[in-house]
C-alpha cells in the first residue's frame, strides 16, 4: 500500500489561496471546483491538503474548507 503525502496548511497558505478564489457555495450556486483543487494548483503538488483552519470567502464570508465548492477568480 502506498503511503500519501499530506500537507497542512498553515495562515499563509491560506491567505495566499484566499486570493484565487471570487466566491463559494453558499453565495454562488456556479461555484464548481473543490477548494482542494485551488490548493493543490496553487501548490504545485498532488499531496492531499489538510487546513488547520477554515478561509473566509472573499463575497459572504462562509467558513471555506478543503471540500467547499469555489468559484476561482478570472
Amino acid at each position: 500500500m502506498l503511503a500519501s503525502e499530506i500537507l497542512v496548511l498553515g495562515k499563509t497558505t491560506l491567505i495566499r489561496a484566499q486570493e484565487h478564489i471570487d466566491s463559494c457555495e453558499a453565495c454562488n450556486p456556479n461555484a464548481d471546483i473543490n477548494f482542494s483543487s485551488v490548493l493543490i494548483q496553487i501548490l504545485a503538488t498532488e499531496a492531499d491538503c489538510l487546513l488547520t483552519e477554515p478561509v473566509p470567502c472573499p463575497t459572504c464570508g462562509a467558513d471555506v474548507w478543503e471540500q467547499t465548492l469555489v468559484q476561482v477568480r478570472d
